[in-house]
């Protein structure tokens, strides 16, 4: 399944980078599958969300849980980033850039809230 979902994902135009992340990779049982995608442009995060779960869901037969990472609050991205698993990615430098700063980022809030 998971070489179905990036074969479709890798098609759609404007989509970077892909992770799986979620019950679908850390339970033996699941109810859907947690994709979460870095595309090209914010400005359509809303769009694409909708479309691409709808186009997914018809695709595998199986329920879609899609969120966009661009605009995505700094926990959510954290957690995709580091305990997720890539799909695919067709830049790189920006996805491992963008993982770099979003582990420093999360350090530096969890030093000043005091969390362990």
């Amino acid at each position: 399944m998971l070489d179905s979902l990036m074969k479709e994902l890798e098609r759609v135009d404007g989509v970077v980078f892909a992770y799986v992340h979620g019950g679908f990779i850390e339970m033996e049982v699941f109810r859907d599958i947690d994709v979460a995608v870095w595309i090209s442009d914010p400005r359509d995060a809303f769009s694409h969300e909708v479309e691409l779960s709808a186009r997914l869901e018809a695709s595998l037969k199986t329920a879609i849980d899609l969120h966009v990472l661009n605009r995505a609050p700094l926990p959510f991205k954290h957690h995709v980033l580091t305990r997720g698993r890539l799909l695919f990615s067709k830049d790189e430098t920006l996805r491992v850039g963008l993982v770099d700063e979003t582990v420093r980022q999360y350090a530096d809030v969890r030093m000043l809230k005091g969390l362990r």
